[in-house]
């Protein structure tokens, strides 16, 4: 059987977006799940850290989800390469939204 390799691509991009959607609920999971330590202001720090590791993780996933999705765009639907591009486009547009909240709290301090 003469099996072309971009044939995969329509099995492969929804398998890369369950699992880019299956790292963002486990960043969820895994901050809430995690004891917080220290005290005063810094207790529960380390729960931010472990959200960002698995974020990561999810970036990665939705970079690679992208760059087979971009590869095979021409074999694959209009609507599996919008699924395809979604995850990299949610990951951007949260990295975005935290780097304005980051920014509008160290404005909102100077005043």
């Amino acid at each position: 059987m003469n099996v072309s390799p971009h044939s995969f691509h329509g099995i492969l991009t929804p398998v890369l977006v369950g699992l880019w959607l299956a790292l963002l609920v486990v960043a969820v999971v895994a901050m809430r799940a995690t004891e917080p330590v220290g005290s005063g202001f810094t207790r529960g720090l380390n729960r931010v850290g472990v959200f960002f590791q698995w974020q990561a993780a999810s970036f990665t996933a939705a970079v690679v989800c992208f760059a087979v999705t971009r590869s095979a765009r021409e074999q694959i639907g209009p609507g599996l390469r919008r699924l395809g591009y979604a995850p990299l486009v949610i990951d951007l547009t949260l990295l975005g939204l935290l780097v304005l909240l980051y920014l509008g709290a160290v404005l909102f301090a100077r005043l």
